[in-house]
């Protein structure tokens, strides 16, 4: 009795710590997007290079700036967009790479 008793209460404690640790989790990556809003995608013949995330539009720029120089030598064309706060709506594998597919609050350049 007192065995089966210890078992059901490991259980209920396990099941409340992992429920505890999610939801740490989730409220770290809240902190972090409340606090980098924005990032970059970088679109050219063949792929989209997404960046990390920045804490305003102007560090989301210069990062576009800095990959100019290596865009401008390996593709004729591309774009680029700066995304405030974007959400994952979708992700691929194509060509070995993981593509994700974002969805923004606001696009700009």
């Amino acid at each position: 009795m007192k065995e089966n008793l210890l078992k059901f209460l490991g259980g209920v404690i396990g099941i409340i710590l992992v429920f505890l640790l999610i939801k740490w989790g989730m409220s770290i990556q809240k902190r972090h997007e409340e606090k980098y809003p924005w990032r970059a995608s970088i679109y050219t013949e063949t792929t989209v290079l997404d960046s990390k995330d920045f804490k305003d539009i102007d560090s989301c720029r210069e990062w576009v700036e800095q990959k100019r120089k290596d865009l401008d030598s390996a593709y004729e064309d591309w774009d680029y967009d700066c995304g405030y706060k974007c959400k994952i709506t979708d992700q691929k594998i194509e060509s070995g790479k993981r593509i994700n597919e974002y969805e923004c609050e606001e696009l700009t350049k």
